[in-house]
C-alpha cells in the first residue's frame, strides 16, 4: 500500500512539474517578445543594417575608384590622378553625408535626419 502511494505521489509530482515547466517556458516567451518590443529591437537592427549597407557600398566604390585610378597610371598608388581622387573622395564623401538616415533615440522615437 505505501509502495502504491508512493508512486502514485511521485507521478503526480513529475506531473506538475512538467505543467508549471510548459507554463513557465509560455512565461518567459511573453516576456521576452514583450522586451523586444519594448527595445525597439527590429528597428534598430534594421537601421543597424542599413548604415552597414551605406558602409560596404562606398567602400566599395572608393576601392573600385582607387583601383582604376592606380591602373591606369601604372602606379598603385594613383600617380598624377592622385589629387584627383581626393576631390572624388571628397564628393563622395560630401555625397554619403547629405543622404537621409534613420536615427533611434533611447526614448523610443525614430528620427528622419538628413
Amino acid at each position: 500500500m505505501v509502495t502504491l502511494l508512493n508512486l502514485e505521489l511521485t507521478e503526480f509530482s513529475e506531473k506538475l512539474d512538467n505543467a508549471l515547466q510548459a507554463t513557465g517556458d509560455m512565461y518567459l516567451a511573453r516576456i521576452y517578445a514583450a522586451a523586444l518590443e519594448l527595445f525597439r529591437v527590429h528597428v534598430v537592427g534594421t537601421a543597424v543594417d542599413r548604415k552597414l549597407a551605406i558602409i560596404r557600398d562606398t567602400y566599395t566604390a572608393l576601392h573600385d575608384e582607387s583601383s582604376s585610378a592606380g591602373g591606369a597610371s601604372g602606379n598603385p598608388r594613383g600617380g598624377a590622378n592622385r589629387v584627383g581622387n581626393r576631390a572624388s573622395v571628397r564628393a563622395s564623401v560630401t555625397w554619403m553625408s547629405r543622404q537621409p538616415t534613420s536615427e533611434w533615440d533611447p526614448t523610443g522615437a525614430l528620427h528622419e535626419t538628413t
